[in-house]
Formats: C-alpha cells, sequence, structure tokens
C-alpha cells in the first residue's frame, strides 16, 4: 500500500513541477508520507461485518 500511494503522489509532485508548478517543502513531506501513514492507519478505520 504505502508503495503504490507514495509512487502516485511522487509522479503528481513531478507533473505538477514538469507543468510549471512551485514544489515546496510540505508538499515533498507530504509525498513521501502518506503512503506510509495511510498503511499505518488503514487497518484502524477499516469496517469489518461482524459474522453471526
Amino acid at each position: 500500500m504505502r508503495l503504490v500511494r507514495t509512487g502516485i503522489e511522487v509522479c503528481v509532485l513531478a507533473t505538477g513541477w514538469l507543468l510549471g508548478g512551485t514544489v515546496g517543502l510540505g508538499t515533498v513531506l507530504f509525498a513521501l508520507s502518506i503512503g506510509p501513514l495511510v498503511q499505518l492507519f488503514l487497518p484502524w478505520v477499516i469496517w469489518q461485518p461482524r459474522h453471526n
């Protein structure tokens, strides 16, 4: 999960930069940290139905 999400964010960041956008420290930190954070917190928010 973290590799795919980080890859997507880095591609979006690079595309924005190539189109003339500005890249700041916050943007880079977000792009590199959102993947690991999603992988870390995803088990806490996934709904799993009870089986009776």
